[in-house]
């Protein structure tokens, strides 16, 4: 608007009033349709996380030698404006962090916002990766046992998005691990692997219930609880 559109609209409290309400209603049309309620809309919100870290170690010969290790993670949009949630022992340690979407062919260079480490979470931020910002909302309902969850990741590095269905096994979980303490946990039958740490834990409707950061050699897989999660990030 001009200086002077803005004074004509001062001087008319009823258009001011309409102006507002029609634009605030707009902002709300484009953030309600950019909220993932679809596959084919979940499958523009989730991300391959791609770190390099820097490592100095003492050789045999007891020289010194700098390495560049690669690791691969998952994590998901919350927002339309490019936030990112993953898990902290994703991006420990890492002095490059980048996101790569199948959906858009598409890599990003990743800004660490915060973290948690002892509730495994961390933030990212990007710019638009595609045509637009789909991102996932956290779902109100508890977590049920028998529920049906569903994840997207990058198992094992995989550069195409994994689907994966399962069930709400155990309500409330240790979450103690070795790296972290998460304190409100539940466990789940979708087969999380190296590589899909920090993906969603999704219910029916596409809402984030979850996120995945472990899973043991006895096949039980752990998800951070979404609602305690929505909290520290």
């Amino acid at each position: 608007l001009t200086s002077d559109t803005l004074s004509e609209i001062n001087t008319d409290p009823t258009t001011t009033t309409t102006t507002t309400t029609e634009l605030t209603t707009t902002t709300e049309l484009i953030e309600n349709s950019l909220i993932v309620d679809s596959l084919e809309d979940a499958k523009k919100a989730v991300f391959k996380i791609n770190t390099v870290s820097d490592i100095v170690e003492i050789s045999e010969r007891l020289s010194v030698e700098s390495l560049n290790v690669k690791g691969t993670g998952s994590g998901f949009l919350i927002s339309n404006d490019g936030y990112i949630v993953t898990n902290h022992h994703v991006i420990a340690g890492a002095t490059n962090i980048s996101v790569y979407s199948p959906f858009f062919n598409k890599t990003d260079k990743a800004k660490l916002i915060g973290y948690s480490e002892c509730d495994d979470l961390a933030v990212l931020k990007i710019d638009t990766i595609g045509d637009s910002n789909y991102h996932f909302k956290w779902s109100t309902d508890g977590i049920n046992l028998s529920n049906k969850v569903i994840n997207l990741s990058f198992p094992l590095g995989d550069k195409e998005t994994t689907y994966l269905e399962g069930n709400v096994s155990k309500e409330n979980s240790d979450g103690n691990k070795p790296w972290t303490a998460v304190e409100k946990a539940f466990e789940h039958t979708a087969e999380i692997l190296p590589g899909s740490s920090g993906s969603p834990i999704l219910d029916k409707n596409f809402k984030v219930i979850g996120v995945a950061y472990a899973g043991n050699i006895y096949k039980q897989e752990f998800a951070i609880e979404g609602s305690y999660a929505k909290e520290i990030i």
